[in-house]
């Protein structure tokens, strides 16, 4: 580890997903100025006041600055600043110091830990999500000296926990990777009976050694007494789960105008779901899963390449609460319910989709799950109540 000044100097790794991002500007079917809360941070609000004459008022009159953080006025759900070009006007008139914080930072995702900072990229960008879907794999971070600012800074000193973690995180992709034939429910049943058996040793801090000891395997005879003893299946989370996640939670207000393509896809689920026998329910799904699969197998590769990603992007995060249990039921969960959008897309058409329609279901998938707060809490409320 080098030093400076007595302190350990701070190392930034890339994502390898992230050399094949490259913004599409006015070309972008998405745009993250439309549809998006679009936060001002302090230090860019400090310009903005700064800002002389009519066009200093100009923009602060965009900005609510009673809101907590303060936010950009939005006009029929696009930003104020989006032109009739497709383009940010302070990206198009060179000022992009006047952009937000987080609006030059997207896609990127930027977490600090202790002395590594990583930077990975959201899927909610179809620029990224179009990079993902041309390089389905394992992924691997990678040191660079680029500076990025951090999006998010994780408070624990714990670097032994952190070592830990890490190499953990390591563990686990290379679990999902190191036997392709190993199906995706095998590996989610292995993860979970290794990671809560985990889990219990670390919420005691007198039975942290015995973390060690839990063994990370597919042998149920080895699994421990969180071993799942049923068939390994793509219903991890049973569909009652997340029946009550997609239309208690997913299926939001506004969601029409907001996700229209999303809202499409509830609705063919509410017809082709809700009149199942509960019983039956699981299985269905499983079969309905594989029978999507054995006409594209690349549905597979994307999956597992989808929950790596996520591990390695979500599981870090325990850093700040030790709830690596968390992260990892998360990771299955944003799989499985993108495995559910992709069902009901191909019981709608009668016809798996292509590569593009694959990638924009994605992407709503992640916009729609994965930069809401309160769904995100919603979503955990209801493991606990009806998993864990």
């Amino acid at each position: 580890m080098t030093f400076r000044n007595g302190h350990k100097m701070m190392k930034t790794y890339e994502h390898s997903l992230c050399k094949f991002y490259k913004c599409l500007a006015s070309e972008c079917p998405g745009h993250c100025c439309r549809g998006w809360q679009v936060p001002v941070d302090d230090m860019t609000y400090e310009k903005y006041r700064l800002l002389k004459g009519t066009f200093g008022r100009h923009v602060r009159s965009f900005v609510k600055k009673k809101a907590d953080p303060k936010v950009f006025r939005r006009f029929f759900g696009v930003c104020p600043f989006f032109t009739s070009d497709r383009l940010c006007m302070f990206q198009w008139s060179g000022d992009e110091e006047l952009m937000p914080f987080v609006c030059r930072l997207f896609p990127r995702n930027v977490v600090e830990m202790g002395d590594r900072r990583e930077v990975t990229l959201l899927l909610s960008c179809p620029a990224t999500v179009r990079g993902f879907m041309d390089h389905l794999g394992r992924g691997e971070f990678r040191e660079t000296n680029r500076e990025y600012l951090p999006l998010y800074v994780l408070g624990n000193e714990d670097e032994d926990f952190l070592s830990f973690l890490l190499a953990e995180r390591e563990k686990i992709v290379s679990y999902i990777w190191e036997r392709e034939d190993r199906s995706l429910g095998v590996v989610w049943q292995s993860l979970y009976a290794y990671v809560r058996s985990q889990h219990q040793y670390m919420m005691r801090n007198s039975m942290r050694d015995k973390v060690k000891e839990v063994v990370l395997t597919d042998d149920k005879d080895r699994q421990g007494e969180y071993g799942i003893l049923t068939d390994p299946t793509y219903c991890f989370f049973h569909v009652t789960t997340l029946d009550r996640m997609i239309l208690n939670h997913i299926d939001y207000g506004w969601l029409q105008i907001r996700e229209p393509k999303l809202y499409h896809l509830i609705r063919v689920y509410s017809r082709k779901v809700s009149s199942l026998p509960l019983e039956g329910a699981d299985a269905w799904f499983h079969e309905k899963v594989c029978e999507m699969m054995e006409q594209d197998r690349e549905y597979e590769k994307k999956y597992r390449s989808y929950f790596s990603y996520l591990i390695q992007q979500l599981y870090p995060m325990a850093y700040e609460n030790y709830f690596m249990l968390r992260q990892l039921l998360f990771a299955i969960l944003y799989v499985q319910l993108l495995m559910m959008f992709d069902l009901m897309d191909y019981l709608d058409t009668g016809r798996v989709a292509d590569k593009k329609r694959q990638g924009e279901i994605l992407l709503i998938t992640e916009k729609a799950l994965r930069h809401n707060q309160s769904l995100t809490d919603n979503l955990l409320a209801v493991i606990r109540q009806e998993f864990l």
